[in-house]
Order: structure tokens, then C-alpha cells, then sequence
């Protein structure tokens, strides 16, 4: 229940009055019951009314999950926060915009290549590709944007091929100015058997770049260039992201970009020594020559 610990303690009183009038009903119909334990396994109405005071009167800061905690046994207990969720829920459905992983994920990206760009860090640290874009290679992102469970989703066996799997993940920042400005470059390793029995591994890689998927909590990766045709079996894939893999995206981008920048950082006190020699030697007298 730790996700209500912001609820306003009115709506948290509406949705505790609520239960009560359920639990009510529940033991009125139970009195009907030959079995006893019918109506002890309903919540005590009378305990939720002196919770309900509780947080009217604020006369504790303690979270509702650890009131109920401690007003109801353990079995009841449980009870009581598994309806409190499913009605607060209803009261206060999630709002899908707030989850739109994907641009949260797309603004991050971008600042961190407004960062690199600012710093230079693509001349000092990074290469250059064909048609002049610049890459910086991102080996913590790498894992956390395409976990090892989601990898194996962009090849797939067909024909000659009898299986195939990706061994390896490279993700590239890119100086290019697109929606999103990462490249992922997967290699692919793919099993073939030929009509005659001959067996083989043939090895690939194919470059994707990052997209919105079918709603905005999920990241898409499609084919990023255009590849002359052939028979390698790789496909454009998505998974769901939910919030927890966003936050480790996040931290997997910063730690990249702080550790290029701490690289270069570190190089200042170098750059100051070699300026200084330089300077020093500009001074030697060169002897003049003779007339």
C-alpha cells in the first residue's frame, strides 16, 4: 500500500466509511450462516470507525497501512489493505498520461546529448560515422534499455536456420538532432543446417533506433538504416517499460555521461603541465646564426 502514502486523509476517510458500510452488509448476510467463522472472517466494522477518528482527528503521522496494521490481526489485517487498494483505486484511478514512459525516456536522452554536445564530448571522447554524424559509445545503457530478457525478441529461426539469439549489445549516443538520439546495435548469432546436414554459425549485426510502441509506456526499436537484402532473420521489437526501468535507465545514461566527463576532467591538470612546458621552451634562446 506504500503507493496511497500521499492520499489526502479525506479521500483515505471516504474510502475507510466505504468498507465499513461493506463490512456491514457482509456480517448482516453472515448472521444467516450455520458457520460461525462466516462472520469472524469479516473485518471488525467497529475498529475501521475508531481508525476513521484517527486520521480525522491527525492524531497520528504514521501511514494508514501501519494503522491498520496495528488495529486488526494479521489475517484481517491483510484484508483490510487488499480492499482498501482495490477501492481506492476505483475512487482514484491512475491517470495514463503520467505514464508515458517513452517521453520520459526520449527528454533524458536529449539532455544528456545537450550535455555531451556542450562539452564536447563527442570530439573528445567519441568517433565519427558516415555522413559525418558523431558516436559516443553508452556501455551501461547498453544493459539497462535492452535487458537480457527482451534481446533474443529481434532475431528469430526461419529456413536454413534451426536457432538464433543475440550475444552481444551496443548502445551509441548519437550528435544527430532526431526524435531520439540513440542507436542500439545488436549482433546476432544464428545456428544454420543445410539440406545436406552441414551445420553452421553465421554472425550479423543490424542497427535499431528508438520509438514510441504501441502506447506510450512502451519502447519500440526499429530498424534504424536501410540494408542492402539479406537472409538474416532480424525483426523490429518493444516491451513495456514501467517505472522501475525507467528509473534504471536513467542512472545508466548518467552514469555514462558523468564518467566521460569525469575522464576529461581529470586530463585538465595533465593539459596545464604539457602548456607549461611548451611554454618553456618557446623561451629557450636559440643561438643566432652566423654572418
Amino acid at each position: 500500500m506504500s503507493q496511497f502514502h500521499d492520499l489526502d486523509p479525506r479521500f483515505i476517510v471516504q474510502v475507510l466509511q466505504f468498507l465499513v458500510t461493506i463490512y456491514n452488509l457482509r456480517r448482516g448476510r453472515s448472521k444467516s450462516s450455520p458457520n460461525d467463522k462466516d462472520r469472524e472472517s469479516v473485518p471488525d466494522p467497529d475498529k475501521l470507525k475508531e481508525l476513521i477518528k484517527e486520521v480525522e482527528s491527525e492524531r497520528s503521522d504514521k501511514g494508514i497501512a501501519t494503522a491498520i496494521d496495528e488495529k486488526f490481526s494479521p489475517s484481517e489485517a491483510k484484508q483490510v489493505k487488499d480492499d482498501f487498494t482495490v477501492f481506492a483505486i476505483l475512487g482514484n484511478p491512475p491517470n495514463f498520461s503520467d505514464y508515458n514512459f517513452f517521453g520520459l525516456v526520449q527528454r533524458y536522452v536529449e539532455s544528456m546529448q545537450t550535455i555531451a554536445l556542450t562539452a564536447d564530448l563527442f570530439r573528445l571522447r567519441g568517433s565519427k560515422m558516415g555522413g559525418g554524424i558523431r558516436i559516443l559509445g553508452m556501455p551501461e545503457t547498453s544493459a539497462a534499455l535492452v535487458p537480457e530478457a527482451q534481446r533474443n525478441s529481434a532475431v528469430y529461426a526461419e529456413g536454413d536456420f534451426v536457432s538464433a539469439s543475440v550475444a552481444k549489445c551496443v548502445a551509441l549516443l548519437t550528435d544527430k538532432r532526431v526524435e531520439c538520439p540513440l542507436v542500439i546495435v545488436l549482433e546476432g548469432v544464428f545456428h544454420h543446417v543445410s539440406r545436406l546436414g552441414d551445420s553452421g554459425l553465421e554472425k550479423a549485426e543490424r542497427a535499431y533506433m528508438l520509438k514510441r510502441g504501441q502506447e506510450s509506456n512502451w519502447l519500440a526499436f526499429d530498424f534504424a538504416f536501410k540494408e542492402p537484402a539479406r537472409f538474416v532473420t532480424f525483426q523490429p521489437f518493444e516491451y513495456r517499460l514501467n517505472a522501475t526501468d525507467v528509473k534504471t535507465i536513467f542512472a545508466a545514461l548518467k552514469t555514462d555521461i558523468t564518467s566521460y566527463l569525469g575522464d576529461v576532467e581529470q586530463e585538465r591538470p595533465v593539459l596545464q603541465e604539457l602548456r607549461q612546458e611548451l611554454d618553456g621552451l618557446s623561451n629557450v634562446i636559440v643561438p643566432k646564426a652566423k654572418t
